[in-house]
């Protein structure tokens, strides 16, 4: 049953493994950057402003948007989740409740689904688009941490830990953090806070990223990822963007209502 929460609050329901043979590489529009110069801050410097930043979240919003194109001389196949996350933190910064809504489209099926953790005693409650009622899948063993990913602190640590392949830019309302060359290892950094698959060698996969942070208060406001392969028969392209917003903003109320009457507005 730990499983099965794990695969309900992650992007276990988006998984898409992909077995190209590779001959080729494929190349995406890169991000423009045009509106961003080289920053002077010190790398050691932003990074401890980021980590004291992170230090004071108590909850944060979290916008995701993944769309996988998967395409072959006889067929294409375009897979899209979009998700809303709400996360509360306790004192710990463990994640004490989680409210999500997530939609998958996969081209034959669209499927709508809410998911409540509430604040307190530790249960998973979960509703798909065509019922009323909250069904109750709380494991019938202990459940002794509440998971999701993404999981914004985590993905904050997975940044931290590329600072030193990471330039920094900035404009007058953000920082933009983006590799400083191809080197970087994004696929294997980032893919388990976004259970991505890739069934060929991660290392042949064309790759770019930037990562936001609002200049004001040094939170991660943007993740913006891209993976490309391209081989003779066929190319894949995954585009996985991330809008992080509301920091300790959030109502704390939606996160202690009563599992089997939460009312939890849909984002979609």
């Amino acid at each position: 049953m730990k499983k099965l929460l794990k695969s309900i609050v992650c992007f276990l329901i988006f998984s898409l493994s992909i077995n190209l043979a590779q001959t080729a590489y494929g190349q995406d529009e890169a991000f423009d950057l045009s509106q961003y110069s080289e920053s002077n801050m010190d790398v050691k410097e932003f990074s401890d402003k980021i980590s004291q930043a992170a230090n004071e979240i108590e909850n944060v919003e979290e916008d995701i948007n993944v769309d996988i194109l998967v395409e072959t001389a006889e067929d294409e196949d375009q897979s899209n989740l979009t998700g809303n996350f709400k996360l509360l933190y306790d004192q710990t910064q463990s994640l004490a409740s989680v409210i999500l809504n997530v939609e998958v489209d996969d081209g034959n099926q669209l499927q709508k689904n809410q998911v409540y953790m509430p604040n307190g005693e530790k249960s998973l409650w979960i509703r798909e688009d065509s019922q009323d009622n909250w069904t109750n899948q709380t494991p019938a063993g202990p459940l002794d941490q509440y998971h999701s990913k993404p999981n914004y602190l985590l993905v904050l640590d997975t940044i931290l830990d590329l600072q030193d392949d990471l330039k920094i830019l900035e404009n007058e309302d953000a920082y933009v953090l983006t590799p400083k060359d191809d080197s970087v290892d994004l696929f294997h950094a980032f893919q388990d806070h976004y259970d991505l698959k890739f069934d060929g060698n991660p290392n042949d996969l064309d790759q770019q990223a930037i990562f936001i942070f609002d200049k004001d208060n040094f939170n991660l406001s943007q993740v913006h990822l891209k993976f490309f392969f391209e081989t003779e028969e066929g190319r894949l392209n995954m585009d996985v963007l991330t809008d992080f917003s509301n920091w300790n903003q959030l109502d704390p109320s939606i996160f202690e209502q009563n599992p089997e009457e939460a009312t939890i507005e849909s984002s979609f």
